[in-house]
């Protein structure tokens, strides 16, 4: 994802950022869960969906619904080159069955 003028999201990628349902609560560098570094807030934001503590609006598991996700590509505002949730979402809706 990048901000700059005129740059629009590829067709068929699926934002997972904030806010939409999927985002990440933990902020990398945020100061409501103390200054997280990027491994850090994805480790919080997969030990969440693992134990069925990431809901959405009308209070399912988003573990329950995460092969929604299977074979989309995905996007966050994360670098490419850091730990995201995206990558963690990625290997739970593409795992084997």
């Amino acid at each position: 994802m990048r901000r700059t003028a005129g740059w629009r999201k590829p067709p068929g990628v699926f934002y997972v950022g904030r806010p939409t349902e999927w985002g990440n609560p933990w902020r990398v560098g945020g100061k409501a869960h103390g200054a997280l570094d990027p491994a850090t807030a994805v480790a919080h934001y997969q030990d969440a969906l693992v134990k069925a503590q990431l809901l959405d609006k009308a209070g399912v598991p988003l573990l329950d619904r995460v092969e929604e996700l299977r074979g989309r590509d995905l996007a966050c505002w994360c670098d490419l080159d850091k730990p995201c949730h995206a990558d963690v979402l990625l290997h739970f809706a593409n795992r084997e069955r």
